[in-house]
């Protein structure tokens, strides 16, 4: 049986040239969709991720105002928090517990972390191990 392979060298949208002169591997129009593998129920479904990332920001929004917690509003999937702790000591303890966020003392705001949009069961495992941090 003959293998199917599929390889992406280069994706660009390229909405400057006309649909008929755009080169290889670029794109009239785009979409931001996600394909990860699964053993859930969304097995080969495509993830709208500007979909998810909006409603990923709007319950992680609702959470850290429910813990008190200041957050500078985003257009983009992450979210950079001020926490009350030292953020690379945030950093390892919620790494310990697998989560993985940027220490905001990278870029000199030691009491911010940002974190990444995730799936649904990521954001809320994010703010439940989070919570039980802050909480110690």
């Amino acid at each position: 049986m003959p293998k199917i392979v599929n390889t992406f060298l280069k994706s660009k949208m390229n909405k400057d040239l006309d649909a008929r002169l755009i080169p290889n591997g670029e794109y009239r129009d785009a979409n931001n969709l996600q394909v990860s593998r699964s053993q859930g129920s969304e097995v080969g479904e495509f993830e709208n991720v500007l979909g998810n990332n909006e409603k990923g920001k709007e319950y992680l929004y609702n959470e850290l105002n429910k813990m008190n917690l200041f957050y500078v509003p985003t257009e983009a999937n992450f979210i950079f928090i001020k926490t009350k702790t030292d953020s690379n000591d945030l950093y390892e303890r919620l790494l310990r517990k697998g989560i993985l966020v940027a220490p905001g003392s990278i870029w000199g705001y030691h009491k911010f972390i940002r974190v990444t949009i995730g799936k649904p069961n990521e954001n809320k495992k994010f703010i439940d191990i989070l919570g039980e941090i802050l909480d110690e």
